[in-house]
């Protein structure tokens, strides 16, 4: 379902928001229960706007496109704007109105207090020198010298003297306490000492990107920058590629500190010092005692709470799903897996990546980012062998039709080895897999499926039974006999095997294949991971 909002002139726990406005119920039941309201997600190209008013939740209205937000901006304030630049302007200066270009994902929020993202509207109104914080904390990011953000929606910063700052206040003294800090960063450095955080290196921390390869992370007990401290360095940051790095700092002397990449605990050390002494600098990002940092900069988020292995594992797939045995996952929505523009999609687990042709298409400010295939021959082509057994695999992907498809299948995945179609008619899930008993292939499910939604599709197979689901509710089963083939060329997404006749004509999100079987509570952990993102 899509965020939920309320208005609120006080904090609201756990809840994300800018000014009075509020995203995300931390509070299950009703809305005399929670406070919220539901609300409706962006259309494609488009936008949401939230109007607080005396009761009843806020207004909602949804301009499809550019033109529509200048034209009701315009009847909204009764003044003319440029473009929309001007609109998102207009829009950050008001506390009981939003504008929204894409849903927020789920997220942890227990303890969050900066978030920072680039490519939110309601974080980056298009124009300025205010990157605005979505925690809820007003922890807003001032720009300096030509420190802006790109037309993809990242923070670009020069090395000579970009930067960007916070003021420090109560809501960044639990860090005395813990601290996690995620930082989306991509670079092309190959020499020199730069900081893309700082604080205080005997104090809260910096991170010192060394040299273009590892960065080190220096935390002390002095309060700012002199002694003691301490310096603990992570798995190198590859050059020319979204590297997601993260930082865990507890009070534990045997665990409290640990360095993550791309959702992998790389180390693991103590902290000396236990509960550290108050530090009053202003955190700066792209600055710091070394050096200016250059490259570019997605979602930057910390938090006052220690996040668990499964947490940083959720940010870096971009949903909280089930990472036990999950052989390859592509998110359109994940700067690790892919970047709009290029022609590779790189899997969230393992080295394994896959290749677009024929121009699939990628709507960025949908749903957090969706590929488009248009049915007539684009497609991504994956590995022939993805690390799944012989006896066991789960295979999901989010999915919304679009039109009629080329040959009557949308095809989300295929060939015949491991397989998944909707038929034209939109009612039923189409799955198969290929082994040495043959092929077997069942129609499941009778649900509108062009009701121009994503739903969420896929299979289990345990060496015997393949099982399929629609929307995390199991619609139906087929006996099948013989192990399965596993490695196989022409494994594609949008197009059925090698077939210049069956494509795709829709768009889809987050595909993954586990090893294993997925439980049926795992399945709809899944689906409620991204629900919210997409309808």
């Amino acid at each position: 379902m899509p965020n939920s909002v309320q208005y609120s002139e006080t904090a609201v726990t756990n809840a994300l928001g800018v000014g009075d406005m509020h995203i995300g119920a931390p509070a299950s039941g009703p809305t005399q229960t929670s406070g919220f309201y539901a609300g409706i997600n962006p259309p494609s190209g488009g936008y949401t706007v939230y109007i607080n008013k005396q009761s009843g939740g806020p207004s909602i209205v949804c301009p499809a496109n550019d033109a529509d937000l200048i034209t009701f901006t315009e009847s909204l304030t009764g003044e003319s704007m440029a473009d929309v630049n001007a609109c998102f302007a207009y829009f950050a200066s008001q506390d009981d109105k939003m504008v929204m270009n894409t849903p927020i994902g789920n997220m942890v929020t227990n303890g969050l207090n900066i978030i920072i993202d680039p490519s939110n509207a309601l974080s980056w109104p298009g124009s300025g020198t205010t990157l605005y914080d979505l925690s809820g904390n007003a922890n807003n990011v001032t720009l300096y010298n030509s420190a802006a953000v790109n037309s993809d929606g990242f923070l670009e910063l020069d090395g000579v003297d970009d930067y960007g700052q916070i003021t420090n206040n109560s809501t960044l003294q639990g860090w005395a306490h813990s601290q996690s800090l995620a930082m989306w960063l991509y670079h092309d450095i190959e020499s020199g000492r730069r900081n893309p955080w700082d604080q205080a290196y005997g104090g809260y921390g910096t991170w010192t990107h060394e040299q273009g390869n590892q960065l080190s992370q220096y935390f002390g007990d002095a309060g700012s920058n002199s002694q003691p401290y301490v310096g603990y360095s992570s798995a190198d940051v590859p050059e020319n590629r979204w590297t997601l790095m993260t930082t865990v700092r507890g009070t534990s002397d045997t665990t409290g500190h640990k360095w993550y990449r791309n959702g992998e605990l790389t180390y693991t050390r103590s902290n000396p010092y236990g509960i550290l002494t108050q530090t009053n600098a202003n955190p700066r990002i792209g600055r710091g005692y070394a050096g200016y940092w250059a490259g570019r900069m997605g979602k930057i988020m910390t938090w006052e709470s220690e996040l668990t292995d499964s947490d940083v594992k959720a940010l870096w797939i971009g949903a909280d799903i089930t990472a036990n045995d999950l052989k390859f996952a592509i998110n359109p929505s994940s700067i690790g897996s892919y970047e709009g523009g290029t022609t590779t999609a790189y899997s969230l687990t393992g080295s394994d990546s896959g290749t677009l042709y024929n121009g699939v298409g990628f709507v960025s400010h949908f749903a957090g980012g969706v590929w488009e295939f248009d049915s007539v021959d684009d497609y991504i082509n994956l590995p022939n062998d993805v690390g799944y057994s012989t006896n066991s695999v789960s295979v999901f992907a989010w999915y919304k039709i679009n039109g009629n498809p080329t040959g009557g299948y949308h095809i989300i995945c295929g060939g015949q080895e491991l397989e998944m179609s909707i038929h034209q008619s939109a009612t039923y899930l189409r799955n198969g897999v290929y082994t040495t008993s043959g092929r077997s292939v069942s129609n499941n499910g009778n649900v509108t499926l062009n009701d121009g939604k994503f739903h969420y599709y896929g299979f289990t197979f345990d060496g015997s039974t393949k099982r399929a689901y629609i929307d995390g509710v199991e619609v139906g089963t087929q006996s099948v006999s013989g192990t399965l083939t596993t490695n196989f060329s022409n494994r594609n997404l949008g197009r059925f095997g090698g077939s210049t006749t069956y494509y795709a004509n829709g768009d889809m999100g987050l595909f993954t294949i586990h090893n294993k079987v997925l439980s049926a509570s795992e399945i709809q952990q899944n689906y409620n991971a991204s629900i919210n993102q997409f309808n």
